[in-house]
């Protein structure tokens, strides 16, 4: 659930506390894990493979994109923090982008941080795209400072988004 509070009766020093059940890792039959350690990541993270689990241990990465294949998981343990950064002022590709993916996951606890990235006009860095997609579940994702718009799906079905939480300041 969600509860806020606000004390002394004043909006301005309200504080929101969000409690969700932990996020429990199935790993399929037949599937193989890939273990990701905190630390800068560029291209490698623009996965491929299928029947995959893509495990980021808990600390801090700073990364561009993630590109999430058809029959795969995207897990993170608690305490994952990840720092969104640009590869240029052209680089509009999402940090999270599944395209054209089928039967995918992104699980766990994260917080994704945009602090890095220019916002406005769709002209920079895409935040979380699932493109032509067919059955994609997304849980668990808290994310600050996304520089547009924040979640977007297009020509998909079966997509559910589940205990996200956006906070966002900027355009769109």
């Amino acid at each position: 659930g969600s509860f806020s509070f606000a004390f002394d009766e004043l909006p301005d020093n309200a504080m929101t506390l969000y409690v969700a059940p932990k996020a429990e890792l199935e790993i399929p039959e037949g599937y193989n894990t890939v273990v990701l350690e905190p630390g800068r990541y560029g291209d490698e993270t623009k996965f491929k493979q299928g029947n995959t689990v893509y495990y980021f241990k808990s600390g801090v990465y700073d990364l561009t994109t993630i590109s999430v294949p058809s029959n795969s998981i995207i897990y993170f343990e608690l305490g994952t923090y990840i720092r969104v950064y640009e590869t240029g002022n052209a680089d509009v590709t999402p940090a999270l982008n599944a395209n054209s993916t089928k039967n995918a996951k992104v699980l766990g606890r994260s917080i994704w941080d945009y602090s890095q990235c220019l916002g406005g006009d769709a002209k920079h860095k895409g935040t979380y795209n699932i493109e032509s997609a067919d059955t994609v579940y997304v849980e668990g994702i808290i994310t600050i400072n996304s520089n547009g718009w924040t979640m977007c799906s297009w020509y998909s079905k079966n997509i559910e988004i589940a205990r996200c939480m956006f906070f966002s300041y900027r355009t769109y």
